[in-house]
């Protein structure tokens, strides 16, 4: 995949300024910024290389390691130059082994990344000259270029502490793919031969080139990993108003409902204590650390995830020992912490208090058979239950929190009980560009059966848009039962805007979503119970997370193992953008380093599978032809794209989401100009950009091309075969609501095999061309050979000598109103295989070509004859006469139409042409049906009518003049 692209000049010179405080606080810049010259040319003051310098290259093509490379030793060399102004010795940076600002790329952002170690460049610095408060990576021009560094007017002002990291936009490299999309590693196949006992593993590509190698990776220890942090800065948030919050973690939500109690001075407070109250404390990784036995004690662990705080309260579930069928179920709590208390502190208190309610059940239950004797430590987040007695306990020990306490002695605690209703997986009829998408999901409860409903229950539906975004709304009902739901659903504007509840006809227990708007929606509708007749839901599982907070900044921490995570989070609807951890605004964290294998190289070996360097790969060299990508077409657009447009991001035009080989990810282009070239051409450059955020893999290879003629685009998958797979969603206006999806393919091969007949003989050949069963007795130096009857076959001399006979062909349906084609081919005659240039001995034809309707004919007769374009003419049809036996008794109703009355008879039907009817004269006009008569008088009154008008002006003119004369 591209990972570093092309550096090109113009993109290769970064600038870093470094800033100090002044007495008054204000912030003083160097004078001279320090300066990256990648390609070694000219720099941003436009000076020409030094003299006798090698000339230097204008564009270069690097992986992202190499980029690194070359940015941290042009860095370098511009320090050591400037060593003296820092107050350093000459060998300064090269004295230390770290940098003292060093480069690096977040794959997570896809961004350089520039960090400065504050004991040498920072506030901690011995040296006075050294001591700089922040750092600012720009580009000296105007603009964003191709590796994400912005100008300087953007570009973030960062303070210099412990792990600070300055971290750019996303990179968008050009340059060609370093790995070629024919050779993606994908469809890789993993078989087992039980006879041999060996594993195989087969590449998913063919050809010469195609290769698998296979070995045990260098696995990272707990000491390389850190939890994943994600950061959000609320500065902006407006505490003195209602907030509606929502997590969404893999798939899984969490909502937080802010009310605004009218006291200012607190509601920061409130708002922080309540969102980590909302988050309940869950126990996982439960472990059977050592198995007892007559000889060794139990031992078993389970892990803490989450923020103990003051009056929390957790149900124990434990067996006593020597019983291994019944558990005890245990109150402890509520815990008594204070709000500065330490984590290890409030993991503690825990640990006391599980001492604590063992100890009081034996003590309330003395003389049990069974006593509960298991100690109980902590260390990390881990609680660790030693059982005193030897013995195998086959149940593990459980902890789930029952009361949600807070560090904010004004909160009140949050009881949690079990749910009673289980909602299932939505079935989706997909919508299409004239139908609705439609989703139903089945209540029930939680054992099976019809769900029971309560008055107060509430329910959080969450709905995806067709876009992708989720709209989540927890609401409450009034009347148990799924009519109240419904009702409740249907009531609220959010939820109404994007379609209608109902009730599924097919099953009373089944909730019917109706999209408002016809097309396919990505992703599907879920609705949880969040309150048993008002009291909270004990909520799913939906980390191992921790939410805490430092000033005005949200921090939610994942596992500590560095298993990674997605997550939204929302703010009354709308998607909030979380910060890169160690930016301005937000807390000095390591963050974002998910765990991983140190190395990917081959370095050991995995006996128990047979695979590593002492089990060499056997290479198998391709036969098989190449497979086909997978495509996805767009239909017309409406947006006329072969001229210059511009997206409108209020429409949501410059949003596209991809799914490429499992990968989902959704692309944002810039709002600008484009033709459909330059449009095709940015969303390719974006989409080999998606990678996902747990796997880590990075879609590639994908192409993405213009259609003039069609005013559409068509993307192309880097990888192909039987896997390979592309979807987007888009806006219509450029076809991409409903794209046509063809998975990729892999060539099937035919091994061909000898025929039998159907006792199960072979079936040969003999030299004459006759199937036979006999077997030849010697070989000879030719063949005739079949692939299938009535193939041509000839012998030696060029002769035809199979099929000896014409052959006729199964009749063809032309599928277009054409009879059935009947093909009769003799090949007898004109056959002949000679050593020379193929031409054709006789050519004659018996039908015509394909021929288009050229016009229509009526004769005399009313027969309608249809022409062609090929000279053939066909009778469509006659047009029927009619005649009466009195046609003058025919009754005009209007026009030229007339009925039959008692006194014209019935009607009687006939041809044009035949005895009683007339003929039919093609392309006449009909007569005049108006009365002569009556026109004719209606003419000469008109004209009646503007002679005595044409007299009465007279009159009056002569008048008019002999009035002028007599006043003259």
């Amino acid at each position: 995949r591209r990972e570093g692209g092309t550096i090109t000049a113009g993109n290769d010179i970064l600038q870093i300024n470094l800033s100090k405080l002044a007495e008054d606080g204000s912030s003083v810049s160097m004078v001279n910024p320090i300066e990256i010259d990648l390609l070694g040319a000219a720099g941003s003051d436009g000076t020409p290389p030094v003299d006798g310098a090698p000339t230097a290259e204008t564009k270069l093509q690097v992986t992202r390691e190499q980029l690194v490379a070359t940015a941290q030793s042009k860095l370098n060399d511009a320090l050591n130059k400037r060593h003296l102004e820092f107050g350093k010795p000459a060998t300064w940076p090269f004295s230390s082994l770290t940098p003292p600002i060093q480069v690096g790329y977040d794959v997570s952002s896809r961004a350089l990344t520039f960090t400065v170690v504050p004991g040498q460049l920072g506030p901690d610095a011995n040296e006075p000259a050294s001591r700089f408060n922040s750092i600012q990576v720009y580009n000296p021009t105007d603009t964003v270029n191709d590796l994400g560094i912005p100008s300087k007017t953007t570009s973030p002002d960062v303070l210099i502490r412990t792990n600070t990291v300055w971290t750019g936009s996303a990179s968008l490299p050009g340059g060609d793919f370093i790995v070629d999309p024919r050779e993606q590693r994908t469809g890789i196949k993993v078989l087992y031969n039980k006879d041999t006992r060996q594993f195989e593993f087969a590449s998913g590509s063919t050809g010469e080139a195609s290769s698998i190698t296979v070995g045990r990776a260098q696995l990272a220890t707990s000491a390389d990993v850190t939890a994943q942090v994600d950061s959000f800065n609320l500065d902006a948030l407006n505490f003195a108003a209602d907030q509606t919050v929502t997590l969404e973690v893999n798939g899984r939500q969490l909502s937080y409902d802010y009310k605004y109690d009218g006291t200012l001075s607190t509601a920061e407070a409130k708002f922080f204590s309540g969102i980590e109250q909302a988050l309940p404390v869950t126990f996982g990784e439960q472990q059977q650390l050592a198995a007892g036995s007559t000889t060794a004690a139990e031992t078993q662990s389970l892990k803490t995830f989450g923020k103990l705080m003051n009056k929390d309260t957790f149900q124990l579930d434990i067996v006593p020992s020597g019983s291994n069928s019944t558990s005890v179920t245990l109150t402890v709590g509520p815990l008594s912490i204070a709000a500065t208390a330490t984590t290890s502190e409030r993991l503690k208190e825990l640990k006391d208090k599980i001492t604590a309610a063992i100890t009081a059940y034996n003590a309330t239950a003395a003389g049990i058979a069974s006593p509960i004797e298991a100690a109980v430590t902590n260390e990390s987040n881990q609680l660790i239950f030693t059982y005193a007695n030897f013995g195998e306990i086959t149940t593990q020990v459980t902890l789930k929190q029952t009361v949600r306490g807070s560090d904010d002695a004004t909160r009140s605690v949050v009881n949690f009980i079990e749910p009673t209703i289980a909602t299932g997986i939505a079935s989706v009829t997909d919508g299409t560009i004239a139908t609705q998408n439609k989703q139903s999901i089945l209540f029930q409860k939680l054992d099976g059966g019809s769900p029971v409903f309560a008055s107060g229950d509430k329910f959080t539906f969450s709905i995806p848009k067709a876009e992708g975004d989720i709209v989540s709304v927890t609401l409450p009902i009034t009347t148990a039962s799924l009519a109240g739901v419904v009702t409740a659903a249907n009531a609220n504007s959010e939820l109404s805007t994007l379609g209608v509840f109902s009730i599924d006809p097919s099953n009373s227990s089944r909730l019917l979503f109706t999209y408002n708007n016809n097309g396919h929606v990505t992703g599907k509708i879920t609705i949880a119970q969040a309150a048993v007749g008002g009291t909270a839901v004990r909520p799913t599982n939906i980390g191992p997370l921790a939410i805490g907070h430092t000033g005005m900044n949200l921090e939610v921490t994942g596992d500590p193992t560095g298993k990674a995570f997605r997550l939204n989070m929302r703010f009354n609807g709308i998607v909030r953008t979380k910060d890169p951890v160690g930016a301005q605004g937000s807390t000095s964290k390591v963050g974002l380093q998910i765990g991983n294998a140190t190395g990917t190289e081959f370095k050991g070996n995995n006996d128990l599978l047979g695979i590593g360097v002492k089990y060499p790969p056997t290479v198998v060299a391709g036969t098989g032809l190449p497979s086909s990508a997978a495509t996805a077409i767009g239909t017309r657009g409406v947006t006329p794209m072969a001229q210059t447009f511009l997206l409108n991001e209020n429409l949501g035009e410059n949003r596209m989401t991809f799914t490429v080989d499992g990968i989902t990810g959704t692309i944002a282009l810039p709002i600008r100009a484009y033709t459909g070239d330059t449009f095709a051409a940015a969303i390719q450059d974006r989409v080999n950009q998606i990678q996902d955020p747990v796997s880590g893999r990075i879609v590639s290879g994908v192409t993405v091309k213009f259609e003039p003629d069609n005013n559409r685009l068509v993307f192309t998958s880097g990888t192909t075969g039987a896997m390979s797979q592309i979807n987007v969603v888009g806006h219509p206006n450029f076809g991409l609501a409903k794209v046509t999806q063809t998975p990729g393919k892999a060539p099937v091969i035919t091994n061909l095999k000898q025929a039998t007949d159907a006792q199960g003989n072979k079936l040969y050949v003999d030299a004459k061309g006759v199937i036979t069963t006999q077997q030849p007795d010697g070989l000879q130096n030719w063949y005739p050979l079949y692939l299938q009857e009535g193939q041509l076959t000839f012998d030696t001399i060029g002769k035809l000598i199979s099929p000896k006979e014409g052959v006729i062909y199964s009749p063809f349906d032309p599928q277009n109103g054409s009879d059935l084609l009947r093909l009769n081919i003799d090949y007898g005659k004109f056959s002949t295989q000679f050593s020379s240039p193929f031409s054709v001995l006789s050519l004659s034809q018996d039908g015509y070509p394909s021929g288009s309707l050229n016009g229509l004919d009526i004769d005399a007769s009313g027969t309608i004859r249809a022409n062609y374009t090929n000279g053939q003419t066909t009778a469509l049809g006659k047009v029927m006469v009619a005649n009466f036996a009195n046609a003058n008794g025919l009754k005009q109703i209007g026009n030229a139409n007339y009925v039959a009355t008692s006194v014209s008879g019935q009607v009687v039907l006939g041809q044009a042409g035949a005895d009683g009817f007339g003929t039919i004269k093609a392309g006449a006009l009909e007569r005049s049906n108006v009365d002569i008569t009556e026109e004719l008088v209606n003419l000469i009154t008109a004209q009646r009518n503007f002679q005595a008008n044409a007299k009465a002006i007279e009159t009056t003119t002569t008048l008019s003049q002999t009035i002028i004369q007599i006043r003259g």
